[in-house]
């Protein structure tokens, strides 16, 4: 009897009248699978059960109680993450249903059917996944499509999906489900109510079943062609049969039961991104899938844009398939066990099409299957081992190779996840029949508590023994491909794994592959093909070297037939740590098959570059001998030698090579690396070898006799080529005594020689212009006139330390120095005359230039003294060429724009070295002073103009104003004019620059504009101030303002300048009591900006007088309309003087206040509102008021609470809380939770109540919780971890705390004590929930982060103390007060503020106070942590959104 007939019988009522029976009946339903019970549950929910004795019933009778479909489902959800698991659940089924193709179509169209059968109508809505494959379902698949909680897979090790929950998960994204397969269609909906035709008659409807041919019956053909007529067709509906199967999930658009997540288009675009991620390896190890693509549709479902495809390309792709299909007909022939093993193997290019982007990816990939008697086969050691064959395969890329492909994935058929925990770091990816966690994403690897478990066991042994085996099969089959030239090396290589990159147990698999194949030729070398490590010479040694190094030594060594081979760096390192490294290339190698080749370099490479090589290591400089490897600068090769009859190599800088011009031959090559000129020159320095270290006091006059020689035999020689030469040739003699060359022609005669004719001897007398400063061409024209020989310029390279003796310089001293030769050795007077007669003024400004005044001997000044080198300017204005003979004044360069003619002659100012050469030779200099005295006593000769502007010239030189004398003069002289243009004396006008200037707006008392650069000086020869106005002046000036010639802006300027001189004299009453009657102030015409809009302001914009005013800072909120009013806050005088802070008579603040009654009741209120003040709580009961945003109000009892504490003020009782709240005022508990910027918000970033409530479902209550306390205290270093259970109700703990609402969670409570302290770290590991965040640390126990949230199963509202913090969290956001936006506060006592109010707290605190030592409030620490888990109360379970289990006495004992 099948089981559910048995299920169905025993839906009667069974009297069973023995208790033998009874418990055998018992004992049979109990053993019924899962399976069954969930699918007949609607069955068995009315099973009632009847033991009845045969004595007397003494039973009572109840129904079996089982969790809903919806139950079921939501918890299969919460172990399936909602991401492309989704799609690669649906693609696993289509591989098992032996598909080759499968489309997941994205329908964003938005569908609805009225006219479809109103059952039917939510399962053909849109927009809609849709998945169709190329299978067709069995009676099976419909049959395991409707289980929960088992799988038809189960028992078939052939099949990929282990667990059967897969395609469950479609449910994240649905609440409806339809299925076209074969002649059948299904609906899917698991909130299908039960229905009761009667009492006993219940009719299950979440699947309903309809044939294809009776489609047209539910659903027009129609709607159907326009939902699925890319796949379905007329034809199909015709015959009833549909060779394939096709899903179509309605995305949810709301939330439901099943789950609250709505399916967007966004969501799907993130679902397909999730798959698409690992899209491109999918099809790597499956058996019959070739294609996966998936697809949009926007409007026409004939026409989809394609998302993303991979599918096998057709080159090859028959072999392929036929291999796959091979291996799947001997895999079901011995239903996955073979007495001996299988190996499968074959090549597959993948195209991957995302975007319009196409790449292709070619693998190798290899199935291996162990036979029963094979030493390799595993059994699993657990229950049902029948369930667990060991299946495994090996992929590498082929085409590219060592592509992303490669790295080290691990699959179960389809991969797992991308994340670390799932990588091998092998260069292959790896399948095989896993063992996975229930979500499906990770394999089960040994752990410190799951070591023995059989799924643990056969995971590690699939990997030591199987894999390995199948790895190895896959090297070996690469290696013969590659030795047989199917593959390059570089594919050999690339499948080897690094040693020095894996890991864990992929470390030891492949070290085990390596020490396999170490013994095998696996090298390989161009010359040789493959060889073993010992029989090959590597280039890693040419890794520190440059490419052309590289190039160059291999060259050579291909050359000399040596073994050598090129290796990866992951293969070298591999062969390190296994130590059986291969001998490497070394410059002692290399010199040897030089020398037995005899030293001639054979093969086409650069010499020069080989040379480098040779002389790289430490033994290079006894081993170069015999060797054609000496360069010399000709281009010419040298062989070493030992050999005395060999002449010398000179190793020379390029600058002394060409110094030594046509020695070309005796020169080592020039244009060496400065590293290998350095091996070189530690080769001369051993002496073994022709090589010699030039030395230019040794080698410098032989080598240069030669040369000079060369030159003067060749005298076609360039004046280029020359002037080269010459310039190496100096910087050479440098180094040598000059001496000896004085008789070699080495001098140039001219800047740029063009013969070797144009050289001079040193024993020729020369005289040469300064070395350091460029004589021009006039001062050389000049010494020639006075018969001296001059070569203009030496060349920048002609220098010596010796040369000095030899040349006159170009300097004055040397001008001097010829100058005093040639008046020794001529006639004076007949060079005089004919300088003057021939001389020019450019030659007298050249030779004045040309000598140094400092070293003029006196004979050298007698002679220059009689010159015509000077420039007279006579009282009648001649000038004419004279010397100091005859003139004796001559005047400063400040007297050179003297503005009036000289009353003196007196030799010209022309330069400074002018003046100084007179003085030197004989002159006196007329001082400016002197100069300006003489014209000022001369007036009479002067016109008034050319007096003026004398005084102007005086002016303008500050220290011509510092002679009493002159000042004196110009205090008598009238030259200043006004702006009318009228002359004055300096001491009848005022400074225009005054900061009171305003006041003489219109008044013609002040110098005109182009007497204002020179105010300073005119101030000291008595301009006066405005504060020094006669009295009866200032009247006047006062009384002027009213003129109309002053616009109202000078009027303004004028008013103020006017008040601020009155403000600082001393006679200001007598001033004031003159002009209180004259209109001449200004007042405030603008309102004060807190000024009522519609009252009106008296002080108007025009000139007033100063009785008519008030002070405007005094009087502006009392009497601003009715009086006009004055800001003389600054003019405490003037303000005095007119009576403008004395009281106006009291009708007038009556008139003010009578004007604001009256604007107050002709206007909108709101223009009178001002800043709200509420009445506040203190300490003397006073009326105290306080603004609104300072406030704060309560709900309790505030007297412990100070002002200080929170920087608020609490709003008086007599204020009602409804009045404060509408008022905008913030509750008190908002600055408690705040803290003011003391405190931090702290939570768990996370929606924790959906959250939390999923994490539970992992870790059951009890002593889970314990446990999960213990190892977070473990891996924080702790060595005592306590519990306590409190039955304390603390109800004088029930104020003073955070918020009111926390008052419910003062009651029992479990509290868990550690001795360790929580560091930063754990304190933001603690808000990633789930976030796994010890998972890579080994010494850690707890792998998954997930442990603490354990706590939310006793309470909503976890606290604890740790250091110097308090934390508390509230996931519901509404413990901690309505106003809290965060799921969780951190408090530090460390900050002064927080420490001072939460000291205030001691509600919030008295539950800890003396509880494992506990002092916090008082000690601002505490030594360890203190966890308080306050236990949920059945009411408070009843609202909570994380857990809805109570805890009392009983259930915590």
């Amino acid at each position: 009897m099948s089981q559910s007939h048995q299920i169905q019988s025993t839906e009667r009522t069974c009297e069973l009248y023995s208790t033998r029976c009874c418990n055998a009946l018992n004992n049979y339903v109990l053993s019924l699978t899962p399976g069954i019970i969930e699918r007949k549950y609607c069955y068995c929910r009315n099973i009632k059960f009847s033991w009845v004795s045969e004595a007397k019933n003494v039973f009572r009778y109840a129904d079996i109680e089982l969790p809903s479909a919806i139950g079921h489902i939501k918890n299969i959800l919460s172990q399936y993450p909602d991401s492309g698991q989704i799609i690669k659940e649906l693609i696993q089924n289509a591989e098992d249903a032996g598909a080759s193709k499968v489309d997941v179509v994205h329908d964003t169209r938005s569908l609805q059917f009225p006219e479809a059968h109103k059952d039917v109508q939510r399962f053909i809505r849109g927009p809609a996944l849709c998945l169709y494959n190329d299978a067709v379902f069995s009676q099976e698949d419909w049959n395991g499509v409707r289980k929960l909680f088992d799988s038809i897979k189960k028992d078939d090790p052939l099949r990929v999906g282990q667990f059967g929950l897969g395609f469950k998960s479609v449910f994240h994204i649905t609440d409806y489900i339809t299925i076209i397969s074969g002649s059948k269609l299904l609906f899917m909906d698991p909130s299908e109510p039960v229905l009761f035709i009667d009492p006993s008659t219940p009719v299950n409807r979440m699947c309903r079943f309809v044939s294809l041919s009776d489609l047209g019956k539910v659903l027009p053909e129609s709607i159907a062609l326009q939902l699925w007529g890319t796949y379905l067709t007329s034809q199909h509906i015709l015959t009833g049969t549909f060779p394939a199967t096709l899903f179509w999930f309605p995305l949810r658009q709301q939330p439901s039961q099943l789950s609250p997540t709505v399916y967007t288009k966004d969501r799907v675009r993130q679902l397909f991104d999730s798959f698409g991620v690992e899209a491109p390896i999918c099809l790597t190890f499956l058996r019959a899938l070739e294609q996966v693509s998936l697809q949009r549709v926007e409007r026409d479902p004939r026409t989809p844009v394609l998302v993303h495809q991979v599918g096998y390309h057709n080159h090859g792709v028959s072999v392929a398939r036929q291999e796959r299909k091979n291996l799947r007909h001997i895999l079901h022939q011995c239903e996955g066990r073979p007495s001996t093993s299988i190996t499968s193997q074959y090549q597959v290019t993948i195209h991957n099409t995302k975007d319009g982007q196409v790449s292709k990816q070619t693998m190798l990939v290899l199935h291996y299957l162990p036979g029963q008697q094979d030493k390799y086969c595993i059994k699993y050691k657990g229950n049902e081992p029948h369930r667990y064959i060991p299946l495994v395969g090996v992929a590498v890329p082929t085409q590219p190779i060592a592509t992303s492909w490669a790295q080290g994935s691990l699959f179960t058929f389809l991969p797992l996840p991308l994340d670390p925990a799932n990588a091998t770091g092998l260069p292959v990816q790896v399948n095989a029949y896993f063992t996975l966690d229930q979500n499906r994403r990770h394999v089960k690897w040994r752990t410190h508590e799951s070591s023995k478990e059989p799924d643990v066991i056969w995971n590690e042994e699939l990997v030591s023994e199987v894999v390995l085996k199948a790895y190895n099969k896959l090297l070996l089959h690469v290696h013969t491909q590659t030795v047989k030239g199917i593959y390059q090396p570089q594919m050999w290589y690339s499948v080897l794994p690094d040693l020095g990159t894996t890991t864990a147990r992929w470390h030891q698999l492949a070290t085990q592959l390596w020490r396999k194949i170490l013994h095998l030729p696996i090298l390989h070398s161009q010359t040789h093909g493959f060889l073993t490590t010992q029989n090959v010479i590597t280039d890693a040694s040419l890794e520190d070297y440059s490419n052309q190094v590289n190039m160059c030594v291999k060259e050579v060594l291909k050359c000399y037939q040596k073994p050598l081979v090129t290796l990866p760096s992951h293969v070298t390192i591999s062969l390190d740590m296994l130590n059986s490294t291969p001998p490497t290339v070394t410059p002692a190698l290399v010199r040897e098959c030089l020398r037995s080749g005899g030293g001639k370099v054979k093969c086409d490479c650069d010499t020069i570059t080989l040379l480098e090589y040779i002389t790289s290591d430490q033994h290079y400089h006894n081993q170069l001998n015999g060797l054609q490897l000496l360069p010399l600068n000709d281009g010419s090769w040298s062989t070493y030698s030992t050999n005395s009859t060999s002449h010398p190599i000179y190793i020379c800088t390029s600058n002394e090579a060409e110094a030594l011009w046509g020695l070309q031959s005796y020169i080592l090559q020039l244009n060496l690396s400065s590293v290998l000129h350095s091996r070189l020159d530690k080769v001369a320095q051993l002496g073994t070898t022709q090589l010699v270290q030039f030395d230019a006091t040794q080698h410098g006059l032989t080598l240069l006799t030669k040369s000079v020689n060369q030159i003067q035999r060749k005298r076609h020689l360039g004046g280029q080529q020359l002037q080269e030469w010459l310039q190496q040739v100096w910087s050479l003699l440098q180094q040598m005594n000059l001496s000896t060359v004085t008789h070699l022609p080495l001098l140039p005669s001219r800047p740029s020689p063009t013969s070797s004719t144009n050289l001079l001897s040193l024993s020729s007398p020369i005289i040469v212009q300064n070395l350091q400063c460029h004589l021009p061409n006039s001062a050389i024209q000049t010494l020639q006139l006075l018969d001296i020989k001059v070569v203009t310029r030496l060349p920048h390279y002609v220098r010596h330390h010796q040369l000095y003796p030899y040349l006159y310089n170009g300097d004055g001293s040397g001008v001097n120095k010829a100058l005093s030769k040639m008046i020794s050795i001529s006639t004076i007077q007949n060079i005089v005359a004919s300088f003057n007669d021939r001389s020019s003024n450019v030659e007298h400004e050249a030779l004045i230039n040309a000598i140094d005044l400092n070293t003029l001997q006196p004979d050298v000044k007698k002679f220059l003294a009689k010159l015509n080198i000077f420039i007279s300017v006579r009282e009648c204005g001649n000038i004419k060429n004279d010397c100091v003979k005859r003139v004796i004044y001559i005047i400063p360069p400040d007297l050179v724009d003297f503005p009036v003619h000289f009353p003196v002659a007196i030799l010209k100012h022309q330069t400074t070295r002018h003046q100084q050469l007179a003085i030197t030779l004989g002159a006196e200099l007329l001082s400016k002073e002197k100069l300006c005295l003489l014209a000022l006593s001369s007036r009479n000769t002067y016109s008034e103009g050319e007096m003026c502007k004398l005084a102007l010239y005086i002016l303008s030189d500050n220290n011509l104003m510092t002679n009493t004398s002159i000042c004196q003069w110009l205090k008598a002289l009238r030259f200043v004019s006004d702006v009318s243009g009228v002359l004055h004396l300096p001491g009848e006008l005022y400074d225009p620059k005054d900061d009171d200037i305003d006041a003489l707006i219109d008044e013609d008392l002040t110098p005109s504009r182009r007497f204002h650069q020179y105010l300073p000086s005119l101030v000291k020869l008595g301009l006066k101030k405005v504060i020094d106005l006669p009295q009866h002046l200032l009247i006047q000036v006062i009384t002027h303002v009213q003129s109309p010639s002053i616009n109202t802006e000078e009027k303004t300027r004028k008013s103020l300048a006017l008040l601020r001189v009155l403000e600082q004299r001393q006679d200001y009453k007598a001033v004031c009591m003159a002009v209180r009657d004259v209109a001449f102030v200004y007042g405030v015409t603008v309102k004060p900006s807190d000024y009522p809009v519609h009252l009106g302001w008296e002080t108007k914009p025009h000139l007033l007088t100063p009785t008519s005013l008030k002070s405007y800072s005094k009087y502006k909120d009392v009497l601003g309309s009715v009086i006009q009013l004055i800001d003389c806050s600054h003019l405490s005088k003037v303000a005095k003087g007119f009576n403008w802070n004395m009281d106006p008579d009291t009708s007038n603040f009556c008139d003010h206040f009578r004007n604001m009654i009256t604007a107050y009741q002709s206007s909108t209120r709101g223009c009178f509102e001002m800043k709200l003040l509420l009445p506040v709580e203190n300490d003397d009961d006073s009326l105290e008021l306080v603004k609104k945003e300072l406030c704060s109000y309560s709900d309790q009892h505030c007297d412990w609470l100070s002002s200080d504490d929170l920087e608020v003020r609490i709003v008086h009782k007599c204020i009602p809380l409804k009045l404060a709240q509408s008022l905008g005022v913030k509750q008190l508990s908002q600055h408690l939770l705040l803290g003011g910027e003391t405190m931090m918000e702290w939570g768990q970033n996370e929606q924790l109540t959906t959250s939390l409530n999923n994490l539970l479902h992992q870790y059951r209550d009890g002593v889970a919780i314990m446990k999960e306390l213990v190892q977070n205290a473990d891996d924080a270093g702790a060595t005592t971890v306590s519990f306590l259970y409190d039955e304390r109700q603390n109800e004088d703990a029930r104020t003073r705390l955070l918020s009111r609402q926390l008052e419910q969670w003062q009651g029992p409570a479990l509290w868990a004590y550690n001795d360790a302290t929580f560091t930063e770290d754990d304190f933001k590991n603690l808000r990633k929930l789930g976030g796994g965040t010890k998972e890579l640390q080994s010494t850690k126990i707890g792998k998954f982060g997930f442990g603490f949230c354990s706590v939310y199963n006793l309470t909503d509202v976890p606290s604890f103390v740790s250091g110097s913090s308090y934390v508390i969290f509230d996931p519901h956001l509404e413990y901690l007060g309505h106003e809290n936006k965060t799921p969780g506060l951190r408090y530090s006592f460390e900050k002064e503020k927080t420490s001072r109010l939460l000291s205030k707290l001691h509600g919030q605190f008295k539950p800890f106070n003396e509880m494992f030592d506990c002092a916090f409030q008082d000690t601002k620490e505490y030594d360890g942590t203190l966890f308080r888990f306050p236990l949920r109360t059945p009411l408070q379970a009843e609202r909570s959104e994380i857990c809805k289990i109570s805890y009392e006495r009983t259930d915590m004992m």
